[in-house]
């Protein structure tokens, strides 16, 4: 059986779905009395509706222990030691899996076992391992930080902020769409080291690739564009295709970049950036070099010797010295 929910009962519990492409998405979840048990091999902890949970799970000589503000019960594979504590067996256990409910819950996984992790409604906080893991926010303003491994967040709708930490991970700010209860909604996510893949929601996004060849793109059909960062390596940027004003930072860099929007390339040297469907650039404290595209651009240098070159467009450009501006 998968180790990452592809059975039936697993798909079931969690209250997701797993799509071809190996993404998490929210479906319904039925939280009910709070239990720890081990499953076909598998650490199963379900909070109990009406709480706000603290969970903590961690291996201690040979149990993983599971411990919590409220009262626990203890099923198959597992036992209580105090009203809100249970040690399972961890020669039993080979993957985690958390289920939380509809308000603020937080979770904190200390540990290298594959991880699932479903927060549901309510602005959570979920803290995945060492290992490689699988986070999904819900509804709400979620935190969601992968650890160590390759990890797959999921913020869900709301005001999310998501660090991939260490490891290949892939980030998404929102897979629900239209954001219809949401007037704006803005998600935040962060790469760190690691090659990671960060899609942002419908709505403006921030994104911080970090070090690493990370690839950060903005779904096409956004309703409010980006403002991207990709930090250190070979990076791909895409920003949507609709008429928003998507932006490239390399405000944080202090050697020089050269970006040429209408070459599609980008960054300090020895380093490029692939850059499409962005309109905007601002540089950073070294001297720079900033060409625009067909489009209306504004480029604009930082307090340093730049040179700013226009395109066809109308653009807004600020640098030492300006050109087709």
């Amino acid at each position: 059986m998968s180790r990452w929910g592809t059975s039936a009962r697993r798909c079931a519990a969690l209250g997701v779905a797993v799509l071809a492409h190996g993404v998490l998405v929210a479906g319904p979840a039925d939280a009910g009395t709070l239990s720890v048990q081990v499953v076909d091999k598998e650490l199963v902890v379900q909070v109990s509706a009406g709480q706000a949970h603290q969970i903590r799970v961690k291996h201690s000589d040979g149990y993983l222990v599971v411990t919590d503000t409220v009262p626990l019960t203890a099923g198959p594979g597992c036992k209580l030691v105090s009203e809100v504590a249970v040690w399972c067996q961890e020669q039993a256990v080979a993957s985690v899996e958390v289920i939380l409910g509809a308000l603020a819950d937080t979770l904190a996984y200390r540990g290298a076992l594959p991880l699932t992790a479903s927060g549901g409604d309510g602005d959570d906080l979920l803290t995945g391992g060492l290992g490689p893991d699988r986070l999904l926010g819900g509804a709400g303003k979620d935190k969601l930080s992968g650890g160590e491994g390759g990890d797959v967040l999921v913020g869900g709708v709301g005001e999310d902020h998501l660090y991939g930490g260490p490891g290949a991970d892939t980030v998404y700010g929102d897979l629900t769409t239209p954001l219809s209860t949401c007037s704006f909604c803005a998600d935040r996510l962060y790469g760190d080291d690691g090659d990671d893949r960060l899609s942002g929601g419908e709505w403006r996004d921030a994104y911080s690739g970090g070090p690493g060849d990370d690839a950060l793109v903005e779904p096409p059909t956004d309703k409010g564009g980006g403002d991207f960062d990709g930090g250190q390596g070979d990076d791909v940027i895409i920003g949507s295709e609709e008429a928003m004003r998507d932006i490239i930072v390399y405000t944080a860099r202090t050697a020089p970049v050269a970006v040429d929007l209408a070459a599609g390339k980008g960054g300090e040297v020895g380093e490029t950036d692939l850059i499409s469907h962005v309109e905007d650039v601002h540089g950073g404290s070294g001297d720079d070099t900033i060409t625009g595209d067909e489009n209306n651009n504004n480029l604009q240098g930082n307090l340093s010797f730049d040179s700013i070159i226009g395109g066809g467009g109308v653009d807004s450009c600020g640098g030492e010295s300006i050109s087709g501006c």
